[in-house]
């Protein structure tokens, strides 16, 4: 019997000593082993803003001290700035963000102005039959370079039908065909 109670004592003894030691071990109380570092933080947000497909187009620059972020630069949309605070929040070890990113405007586009009709083309001169017109031509003309209905390039010598119609040198410009 006394064989019996040696070994229970001793297998009491060694169940306390085991509880003794590891309630000893507890955490670190370092803060540096167990938060992550402020360029950690730093550079984790980054990456997630620029891997994210609703702000990786935005221009934002991130600094953390002491686990608080600031967010400066401009997003695209409303929807980015949330995105990239929410990105900021949700990293560990932030303790606050401090968000001063801006909203880009949007560009209108430039008012469409309206283009000028352009003008009509003149009316045509009808010479009535029997008039003598008096036309001197710029260019030659021959029988065997020049063929009915082939136009050319008359030069007006007197211009006073064309003047009743005409309203300016533009429409004195004429063509008329053999």
């Amino acid at each position: 019997m006394r064989i019996h109670t040696n070994t229970l004592s001793i297998a009491i003894l060694t169940v306390l000593l085991s509880l003794s030691v590891a309630c000893s071990k507890s955490k670190p109380t370092d803060d540096s082993t167990s938060k992550p570092s402020d360029d950690t933080i730093t550079k984790d947000v980054q990456a997630k803003v620029a891997a994210d497909p609703d702000t990786r187009d935005s221009q934002v620059t991130v600094a953390a001290t002491e686990g608080k972020v600031k967010l400066t630069g401009k997003v695209k949309t409303p929807v980015a700035q949330k995105k990239v605070e929410q990105i900021a929040r949700e990293e560990p070890g932030v303790a606050a963000v401090d968000d001063q990113t801006a909203v880009e405007p949007v560009a209108e586009p430039a008012p469409v102005q309206a283009v000028a009709p352009p003008p009509p083309p003149p009316k045509p001169i009808v010479v009535p039959a029997g008039t003598v017109l008096t036309v001197r031509v710029g260019q030659a003309l021959s029988s065997k370079t020049s063929q009915q209905a082939k136009p050319f390039s008359p030069l007006w010598r007197n211009q006073s039908v064309w003047e009743e119609e005409a309203r300016s040198p533009a429409d004195r410009q004429s063509a008329a065909r053999l």
